[in-house]
């Protein structure tokens, strides 16, 4: 397997979010000369004067760039780029201009897409970045980036894993990007395939509201149906799986059933979608803040068969306190990034972002922050 060392890096969508995060880890690495991509020139320019304030010496230029413009391939060869991050979502309804660009251009791409079909299709690609030798990676993120290497990290417990049911339960403090918001609100009361019972059956997007009980500070938390794409990769990858359940949410007291309101409203075809409503919903979310929590939580039970052929059931948790619940999303990332600094080898091809990391590496690189891990048997 080829290896790529880097030094040039374009990070599209840093001035997001998930980006500005991720560009003040990677600056904190040392050796790199980071490109902050983004169609809005000012709030990258704040970008950069936030990673200056930190890092004085660090190379850090300014591309000013529409996702869906022309030129990101002469971008590519004029600033000599070693590898693209892509984050400007969302990516449910994105092609895969920027993918195709880096492989044009042979440079190794990373993106943090969650969307099911974005992320399930993107193997299309595969053949043609085999070809040229490069990796292409979808999906470095939550899901399913962190969620395999959960399973993976259990799965030796199990003989037979057959259901997982798992969630993340963001703190309001966290905040939430516009385009997470437009990525959720695309999918309510939109029809989706999960796997239950052993064949997949629909249920739609942002209903049945249920909660988790997570330990203090996050306590008892709600949340509803999201499509992920998880829920093809994993049926793949994971065979003797039988059923699988995810949902997400914010602690927004009553959010989770007015969520589930607005998707019976879709589902019975008294609105088309509620996409209209982003740019009204993310001010009154900056708002709740002040009475939200800055703390986290993600949870996944795995059950299946033992060594000996008995039930067993076992539960993962994640608790993630004072904003510090962001810094996992971006993580996967950071993780490749990382090993692609060090010389390491990445497969050649175009897949989603699983079995690229361990359980253990992930829980490493975010020792320093207050973020508690627990697995036990219930």
């Amino acid at each position: 397997m080829p290896s790529f060392p880097i030094s040039r890096v374009l990070v599209l969508g840093a001035s997001g979010q998930f980006g500005s995060r991720l560009c003040r880890r990677l600056v904190q690495l040392g050796g790199l000369h980071l490109f902050l991509g983004g169609r809005d020139r000012q709030r990258l320019e704040a970008t950069q004067g936030q990673l200056h304030a930190e890092k004085p010496a660090a190379k850090i230029d300014i591309l000013a760039w529409k996702i869906n413009g022309s030129g990101l391939l002469d971008l590519l060869y004029s600033r000599r780029l070693d590898l693209v991050v892509h984050l400007a979502g969302p990516f449910q309804g994105q092609d895969y201009a920027v993918a195709k660009a880096c492989l044009q251009a042979g440079v190794p791409y990373i993106d943090m897409a969650d969307g099911r079909e974005f992320v399930t299709k993107f193997t299309s690609l595969d053949s043609a970045a085999h070809a040229k030798g490069i990796p292409l990676i979808t999906g470095a993120s939550t899901v399913p980036g962190l969620s395999s290497a959960i399973i993976d990290g259990m799965i030796g417990n199990l003989s037979q894993l057959q259901a997982i049911d798992y969630g993340i339960c963001a703190g309001v403090k966290s905040g939430l990007g516009l385009a997470t918001l437009k990525a959720v609100l695309s999918y309510c009361g939109k029809p989706y395939r999960v796997l239950k019972d052993g064949r997949f059956v629909t249920i739609f997007g942002l209903g049945r509201p249920r909660h988790h009980d997570f330990p203090r500070p996050v306590s008892r938390r709600y949340l509803v149906d999201c499509d992920i794409p998880d829920h093809d990769l994993f049926p793949a990858c994971y065979t003797t799986l039988r059923q699988m359940d995810f949902g997400s949410c914010i602690d927004i007291r009553g959010l989770p059933r007015m969520l589930s309101l607005m998707s019976a409203c879709v589902r019975k075809g008294w609105i088309e979608d509620w996409n209209f409503l982003s740019t009204i919903i993310q001010p009154c979310l900056k708002a709740a803040k002040l009475l939200g929590s800055p703390h986290s939580g993600f949870f996944m039970r795995l059950e299946g068969q033992d060594q000996h052929g008995n039930p067993k059931k076992m539960l993962f948790e994640i608790v993630a306190r004072d904003g510090s619940g962001l810094e996992i999303p971006v993580t996967p990332v950071i993780l490749l990034v990382k090993k692609m600094l060090r010389g390491e080898s990445l497969p050649a091809g175009a897949y989603p972002c699983m079995g690229l990391f361990s359980l253990a590496e992930f829980q490493q690189e975010l020792s320093s922050y207050p973020i508690s891990w627990e697995s036990k048997d219930v």
